[in-house]
């Protein structure tokens, strides 16, 4: 009874994971091959990116992430029952402007018995990280084959209330034969889709690792407001973020818009002044530019700042044009 209830469970959650996933599939973005699959580039191209656009510090708790299906236990072992130190290797190998706040309960009793419980000088987290793995899919003609969802979202870390919009889910489909020496691997959600391979060796959990990195991307992309699909391979614009860049920009006065508008300016290389006023070196700047993009839209025209804004150069000049704007602030 016990394996016919184990069996069940399996097929009512393939079952279940293949009406969503068919829900999203009638637009997907590019497929990008991949040799050994991960984004250990990407995360630290996404500090870069932080520093570049100057995000202003996050702090975040990773709160404890693991398998909420149950399949790990029912299927002894064919996916991962905790992910949390997963994610937060990803989360610390980001740098930039982005911070890992460890929390271990424990420690803290230690340290408060042995008198080293001063927290003064602690820092306090701005939003905690919260999500797991929230679906597993079986394929009954390929039992090599298994597919995990993993959902994450952030919380404010003062008033525990979720931040709209502030989240993601990424689904991983895995592939293996016995006799070969890679599992081929393919990473969808609603802004990328992946394809790549890792190595046997490291086994079906080696795959999760990628769907978390990039999981993290994008989902510090979304809170930070900035165009974190570019350091992402296999990843497309993120409808969210550009909408909420020109509605923090509609929202701003005339001189707060020119100063915007010239920080990004600075950032491509035009030697502008932070004058917050449309001087001459500002309108040739603009002129430039919007001569690079094609477009005969005014200066400060909602499209014309937010392409200049995602097509900052991420480069180390652009990242030292921004060690001198901080200087003289």
């Amino acid at each position: 009874m016990r394996n016919i209830s184990k069996i069940l469970l399996l097929l009512i959650l393939s079952l279940s994971f293949s009406l969503i996933s068919s829900a999203f599939a009638a637009d997907k973005p590019t497929k990008v091959d991949l040799q050994h699959l991960s984004f250990d580039e990407a995360l630290k191209n996404f500090g870069l990116m932080t520093d570049i656009y100057s995000t202003g510090d996050a702090t975040i708790l990773c709160t404890p992430i693991g398998d909420n299906t149950g399949v790990s236990q029912a299927t002894g072992g064919a996916i991962p029952r905790d992910v949390t130190k997963i994610v937060e290797t990803s989360l610390n190998n980001i740098g930039g402007h982005v911070t890992l706040a460890t929390y271990d309960p424990a420690l803290i009793q230690n340290l408060t018995v042995t008198g080293f419980s001063e927290f003064a000088n602690k820092r306090i987290p701005d939003v905690f990280l919260k999500g797991g793995i929230t679906m597993v899919g079986f394929d009954a003609k390929k039992p090599d084959s298994i597919t995990v969802t993993m959902d994450f979202f952030l919380s404010d870390f003062k008033t525990l209330v979720a931040l709209p919009n502030i989240q993601t889910f990424n689904t991983v489909k895995m592939n293996s034969k016995k006799s070969a020496e890679t599992i081929s691997i393919e990473l969808s959600g609603v802004n990328l889709e992946i394809e790549g391979q890792i190595r046997t060796l490291e086994g079906k959990h080696g795959a999760i690792r990628p769907v978390v990195q990039a999981s993290m991307i994008e989902l510090l992309g979304r809170y930070l407001v900035i165009p974190y699909w570019r350091v992402l391979p296999g990843a497309h614009e993120d409808s969210y973020v550009i909408e909420t860049l020109k509605k923090n920009y509609k929202n701003s006065n005339t001189t707060q818009k020119i100063l915007f508008a010239q920080e990004q300016l600075f950032l491509h290389g035009y030697d502008v002044a932070f004058s917050g006023a449309l001087d001459k070196r500002t309108m040739a700047a603009f002129k430039k530019f919007k001569s690079s993009i094609n477009t005969e839209e005014e200066a400060l025209a909602v499209g014309v700042i937010t392409k200049l804004y995602l097509t900052v150069p991420l480069t180390d000049k652009a990242y030292e044009r921004r060690e001198v704007m901080d200087s003289k602030q």
